[in-house]
């Protein structure tokens, strides 16, 4: 099941900054492409939120505790350059997120 983030968020001024959402095998991805600075994080924020948000609709009624875990993956493997002040920013709302008892994985490069 794939999700493509909704037309109405995406701002030209943006480019080439994207963000999509994707629900494979019951975790939600958040791909991240470009620039993650001041000017693009507040898209990343809501999208991010809203990933977090389809999650409880991924939880399969009868399905065992580990299989039904909230789970979300932040793929940051594509972004080009991650400012200091977005990453704490994204870092904030993942320690916010997981009190919610969702589970985030962030993949980086090295």
């Amino acid at each position: 099941m794939s999700f493509p983030a909704p037309l109405d968020t995406i701002d030209p001024t943006l480019d080439p900054f994207l963000v999509s959402l994707r629900v494979e095998g019951g975790v939600a991805r958040v791909n991240v492409e470009g620039d993650v600075d001041e000017t693009s994080v507040p898209l990343l924020l809501k999208e991010i939120r809203h990933a977090a948000g389809m999650i409880e609709e991924l939880v399969i009624t009868g399905a065992d505790e580990a299989e039904a875990g909230r789970r979300l993956e932040l793929d940051l493997t594509e972004v080009d350059r991650l400012e200091t002040h977005a990453a704490y920013e994204i870092m904030v709302l993942v320690h916010e997120l997981e009190a919610d008892d969702v589970a985030i994985g962030i993949a980086r490069r090295p």
